[in-house]
């Protein structure tokens, strides 16, 4: 059949083992002047059985959402129709060599394998849309609500399946989620708080290096790799350090001192909730309307405690465990700064059409100024006295918590989960130059997964460790005392 171009921006992208889609929306070439998009969906069908992986690999990197591309391919029905094909393979050289002969000044040279790719598939420019625009047209064209019925619409993403994973899959699936879902929040807060105090007694007891360095790689089922970064920097053992009565009334002493910790992008307050039941005030600051509100079995949990602190009704004596358990305060605030392109009714509950729209006259983008931000300077003075930042999978503000911590030397645990490539389109991978070594001034691709995540914030800063937590899912805890 006759070719045809179609160009567009993706909003929504769906990978499959023998096949991809793309949805688009662009204006028609065919009406002047017209102000209306249509959509069009684009079915990609992978024809080469062997490199199938190598090709869903070229559609993830190449097809991103927001990014404007051109199609060229058949119209099939109400489908376009673009074919792959994977070509030979060749040796790329990242100093611009180009063959294997005479690596020119004893520079270090990078290659890789590329497979070439013979593609109706043409990129012309990425981000044309923000995450937000693409939201809205999939909303427009997929919609989640019944407005008539005001009943949510279950999405199915595949028309052939009435449901696309079973009960059974997903329960056998539920501890590889990337937020570790299978042992719930509170628990893993426990996990984290414990963590801080074995650290922060490791330190003051100076057992802190007897604590083992592992020589193996922190995933499982892996072998030792001895250029692998994460060889150097993994700590074992932390979690095993006792810590008797006298050592933890000092380690929560010191965490109480200035204005104690900081749960940033807490959510809820699992963490303060943890701290709290050992005696450690802290502050969960996270944006959302729902910060600190801890549902109510947990409520409960702390309330009851709190209650104890005082008198024992049924023997009629003062109790006085040690340390006494407290409250945490909460900030309804961003950290650091404010990322562009965040899902605002998500994270700050607010719906832009309710919003009174304050614009600058250079992008027009629509901010909500009553949300303010956690800074060194701002006016609620915590990151200056604090002792210690506290973040379990706290999302976008991963890399400013890292960044904040090693400028200003402040003690940290991280622990962190989705990578945000899209968001972050500047996190570049660093290149490993030597055994165990990162060159700081040369890049190689964006940061795109967990591992690459990890690899980025171990490289701000040589004093930062890793330890593998005792739960599922994003479970590798960045940490570092700066010697404090």
């Amino acid at each position: 059949e006759m070719k045809n171009t179609v160009k567009g921006v993706i909003f929504r992208r769906t990978i499959r083992a023998s096949y991809a889609s793309l949805d688009l929306i662009h204006r028609d070439k065919n009406e002047i002047n017209s102000a209306v998009d249509v959509h069009t969906v684009a079915l990609i069908q992978f024809h080469h059985q062997e490199n199938t992986p190598s090709l869903r690999s070229y559609i993830r990197r190449l097809c991103k959402l927001g990014s404007e591309v051109e199609l060229t391919g058949c119209m099939v029905e109400d489908r376009f129709h673009v074919q792959l094909h994977m070509g030979e393979k060749s040796i790329n050289y990242a100093d611009g060599l180009s063959d294997r002969g005479g690596n020119a000044g004893g520079e270090l040279s990078i290659e890789a394998e590329i497979c070439t790719v013979s593609s109706g598939i043409r990129l012309i420019q990425t981000q044309k849309l923000d995450m937000i625009s693409c939201q809205r047209a999939r909303e427009q064209y997929y919609p989640s609500f019944d407005k008539v019925n005001k009943n949510k619409i279950k999405s199915d993403m595949h028309e052939h399946s009435k449901q696309s994973l079973s009960k059974r899959k997903k329960k056998k699936a539920e501890g590889q989620t990337g937020h570790g879902g299978g042992i719930g929040k509170r628990m893993q807060g426990e996990f984290v708080a414990d963590f801080l105090i074995r650290l922060v007694a490791s330190h003051m007891n100076k057992s802190l290096g007897d604590c083992e360095v592992s020589s193996k790689n922190v995933h499982d089922n892996q072998e030792p790799l001895a250029s692998n970064i994460f060889a150097s920097r993994t700590v074992q053992n932390i979690q095993h350090v006792k810590v008797d009565d006298e050592l933890r009334g000092k380690v929560i002493s010191y965490l109480n001192g200035g204005s104690g910790i900081m749960d940033v992008a807490g959510g809820n307050g699992h963490v303060s909730l943890a701290m709290a039941l050992r005696g450690v005030k802290s502050t969960v600051i996270d944006p959302r309307e729902t910060v600190g509100k801890l549902p109510g079995r947990d409520r409960k949990i702390l309330k009851r405690a709190l209650k104890g602190r005082s008198t024992d009704s049924k023997h009629n004596k003062v109790i006085n465990p040690l340390p006494p358990p407290t409250e945490f305060a909460t900030l309804r605030a961003w950290f650091s700064k404010r990322p562009d392109g965040i899902d605002e009714e998500f994270r700050e509950g607010v719906i832009r059409s309710q919003v009174s729209s304050t614009t600058d006259g250079s992008d027009g983008k629509i901010s909500s100024p009553s949300i303010p931000i956690c800074t060194m300077c701002s006016s609620d003075g915590l990151l200056p006295s604090c002792s210690a930042i506290i973040a379990l999978h706290p999302d976008e503000a991963t890399g400013d918590i890292v960044d904040l911590a090693v400028k200003h030397r402040i003690p940290f645990v991280v622990v962190p989960c989705c990578v945000f490539s899209r968001l972050f389109p500047m996190r570049f991978k660093p290149v490993r130059q030597a055994i165990g070594t990162l060159a700081r001034n040369e890049t190689r691709g964006v940061v795109s997964t967990y591992e690459d995540l990890i690899e980025y914030l171990l490289d701000k800063d040589e004093s930062i460790k890793i330890t593998k937590m005792d739960f599922d899912g994003a479970n590798l805890a960045l940490w570092s005392l700066f010697d404090r």
